[in-house]
């Protein structure tokens, strides 16, 4: 897999090569049981997947030219409909569209209530755009001076820490 989450005692992997997103039941916190399908009867094409995240229920998937997608379904069983979204950024000079204008995001996390939020990683500014669940723009996080390194990780805090790695440093910013 090229990512994970668990949502609702589910562990989902996403594995590009076989073009499906993976689900493993949970038995008393242990995932030893032959994973399902995600997509039950439709073959979507998620080759150019780089990430994934899951909010409430809905599976929002980056693609590598920065689109984003989201996938629901009614249950395990049930077929997942998808549609492209669109983002929202009331910035002066933005405009709204299928990618967050001047960005390269390569990374997506979801952060829950109480301000449900998803992050996009920009490999372009090495910062990190948060967004509303109906991708409206909320804030842009940047460095001061650019990072040594390209970010490769990054992770919300149960304080709302936003913490990202780049090289062998850890940097963190307050929200």
């Amino acid at each position: 897999p090229v990512a994970m989450e668990v949502f609702a005692g589910r562990l989902y992997g996403l594995d590009t090569g076989a073009n499906e997103i993976w689900e493993f039941d949970s038995v008393d916190g242990v995932f030893n049981q032959r994973p399902g399908r995600y997509f039950v009867d439709v073959a979507y094409d998620l080759s150019d997947l780089l990430d994934f995240a899951i909010a409430q229920g809905d599976v929002f998937l980056l693609h590598g030219d920065g689109r984003l997608t989201s996938c629901t379904r009614g249950g395990a069983d049930e077929s997942a409909r998808c549609a492209d979204l669109t983002f929202s950024d009331g910035r002066q000079g933005r405009s709204d569209g299928p990618r967050i204008d001047g960005a390269v995001p390569f990374r997506l996390i979801y952060d829950p209530p109480p301000e449900p939020s998803l992050y996009f990683v920009d490999t372009l500014a090495y910062g990190v755009y948060q967004d509303s669940l109906k991708l409206v723009f909320q804030r842009q996080f940047r460095p001061l001076r650019p990072f040594p390194a390209p970010v490769t990780a990054v992770a919300v805090g149960p304080n709302k820490t936003l913490y990202l790695a780049a090289g062998d440093n850890i940097y963190f910013a307050d929200r």
